[in-house]
């Protein structure tokens, strides 16, 4: 599985600070989506984008992708396995081209994210790689686009088997959530409860629901000051609240549900690609 940051960020997002990777960030849901690859075998690549100042992809990144994948293919006699592509934003845009100019991939998971695809008239104008769109449900704009692409997609004579929807929804935040969503930051439960505590007083969250109530994603939004003001400082340092380095933000930010990477998913996606794979073979 090769996956693809977002615009600003990098392949250090994907896993927790550590011996092995002392560089890295470790934000929760981009670990989670290593997890939920790891649990159904699948080795995971990740690689930083060559603009380094936007942290976007582009088509400079395509061989040098390839070129990454087949190396750890070879080196870890890996060419047997299928190789599935999932990106964010910037990133799920990348994995669709990665798809269509080199016949590496066996199917791609595109989050947060509609296709810049050109209406093909006829079948053999577009590689038939199976697809899995993960679009938010707060992101109006991207359902629109990405129904618009599915049709397109169809339109173009594209299998409407090798397609498939899930929108993610806006969850609850609970100490639970917390506690599993950031586990490599070993928060407990009480420490959960202080931080919905904090977030429910200053009415970010619902007691009754606990859904947000605020959008997180917002820079006018204070949520950070309310958790720095009520939280013991050992706590605070762990979650980290600098912008873009926040496990607990992305929490927050899967939670509200606008434009962010989804977890949720990524078995199911995975279980889909293979079925397909298995029934061309």
């Amino acid at each position: 599985m090769f996956v693809a940051h977002a615009c600003t960020h990098s392949a250090y997002d994907f896993w927790p600070p550590s011996p092995h990777c002392a560089a890295c960030i470790g934000l929760a849901e981009e670990v989670a989506i290593v997890q939920a690859s790891v649990s159904k075998e699948f080795a995971v690549i990740a690689m930083s984008s060559l603009d380094r100042q936007s942290g976007c992809w582009g088509d400079g990144d395509i061989a040098g992708v390839v070129s990454a994948v087949q190396a750890v293919q070879k080196e870890y006699a890996l060419e047997h396995i299928p190789v599935f592509a999932l990106g964010c934003s910037s990133g799920g845009r990348f994995v669709w081209k990665l798809a269509q100019i080199s016949n590496l991939f066996n199917g791609i998971v595109v989050q947060s994210m509609s296709l810049d695809i050109m209406r093909a008239s006829s079948r053999a104008q577009l590689r038939q790689v199976p697809v899995v769109f993960n679009p938010m449900s707060r992101d109006s704009h991207t359902l629109r686009q990405v129904r618009s692409n599915m049709d397109m997609l169809v339109s173009s004579g594209y299998h409407i088997g090798d397609i498939v929807f899930q929108e993610c929804q806006p969850l609850p935040v609970t100490s639970s959530y917390l506690v599993k969503r950031l586990w490599f930051l070993h928060i407990t439960f009480q420490e959960a409860d202080l931080v919905i505590s904090a977030l429910e007083e200053a009415g970010h969250l619902s007691r009754d629901t606990g859904m947000l109530l605020k959008d997180p994603t917002n820079t006018n939004n204070n949520w950070r000051a309310v958790l720095i003001e009520h939280l013991p400082v050992d706590l605070m340092s762990r979650l980290v609240l600098t912008r873009g380095k926040s496990p607990l933000a992305k929490v927050l930010h899967r939670a509200w549900a606008f434009h962010e990477y989804c977890a949720d998913y990524v078995v199911d996606s995975i279980e889909f690609l293979m079925s397909k794979v298995t029934g061309r073979s």
